[in-house]
């Protein structure tokens, strides 16, 4: 028996030459149109990226997270 459908892959090549955060951005869009994979009233995704601090100018990680919403 078969219980799930296959998720298409809707994302581009050209989205790898977004920045990380842009690229988080469109990852977060494409997941939330998708019903199969969203949570009913919308989710929340996120990534880790580095990202220099405005204080001590050096980079460190930064967990940033996206949501959506219907």
């Amino acid at each position: 028996m078969i219980f799930q459908k296959n998720v298409k892959n809707y994302w581009k090549d050209s989205y790898n030459k977004l920045s990380k955060l842009n690229q988080l951005i469109t990852r977060s869009n494409l997941l939330g149109s998708d019903l199969k994979v969203t949570n009913f009233g919308g989710g929340n995704t996120s990534s880790k990226i580095q990202v220099k601090d405005p204080i001590t100018k050096k980079n460190g990680d930064c967990i940033i997270c996206e949501r959506f919403w219907w």
